[in-house]
């Protein structure tokens, strides 16, 4: 079973990130409506991964996790990719980081929706708030950028957990989602 949207294939490889000793994390998502695609990429400088651990990785059939005996994120986003007439990449050297990079084709019936990547963006923002997630999103050719240790300066004592700064956060991040597209339209 495929994960539904775009939106939680990024918060289930942005965990992976989050979780690997990253310091820092990088999302990109665009939207290219001139050229029919979609992609996303998740950039850590977490502990990376040797040649052998990236095979295994990309193996449903295998898991690093003692909970659970199947590692299914990275086969399910490449499967996804690939399904829909997109490319999948995923890059690591051990001790220096991971970059995975999934392109899909937008105007192929496979394709799954972008989904809810304000609320994806924002559960990984608050999760462990001493790392630093840089959120990216381009529409064509206009961007919006966010990140957590900006957020951070700007709320001094309050924690970006917060309920309330959350909410805000989640409608921050749409709006201006929604911004460069209405932008572009006009």
């Amino acid at each position: 079973m495929m994960m539904q949207d775009i939106a939680m294939h990024v918060l289930d490889i942005g965990m992976n990130s989050l979780k690997a000793d990253s310091s820092e994390v990088k999302i990109f998502i665009n939207e290219d409506t001139n050229s029919s695609r979609i992609s996303f990429t998740i950039i850590d400088d977490g502990r990376g991964m040797s040649e052998e651990e990236m095979k295994n990785a990309q193996d449903p059939f295998y898991t690093s996790r003692t909970t659970r005996r199947f590692g299914l994120g990275i086969p399910f986003i490449k499967a996804a990719a690939e399904m829909c007439g997109g490319k999948f990449l995923l890059q690591s050297l051990k001790g220096k980081g991971t970059e995975l990079k999934a392109e899909f084709d937008s105007s192929n019936i496979d394709c799954p929706p972008l989904g809810n990547v304000a609320d994806a963006i924002v559960t990984l923002m608050v999760f462990d708030e001493t790392i630093n997630l840089i959120y990216q999103y381009s529409y064509n050719d206009t961007e919006f950028i966010v990140s957590t240790n900006e957020l951070k300066n700007e709320l001094e004592d309050v924690a970006i957990s917060e309920p309330a700064i959350q909410i805000w956060l989640t409608e921050y991040i749409n709006e201006n989602m929604e911004r460069l597209k209405k932008e572009e339209q006009s």
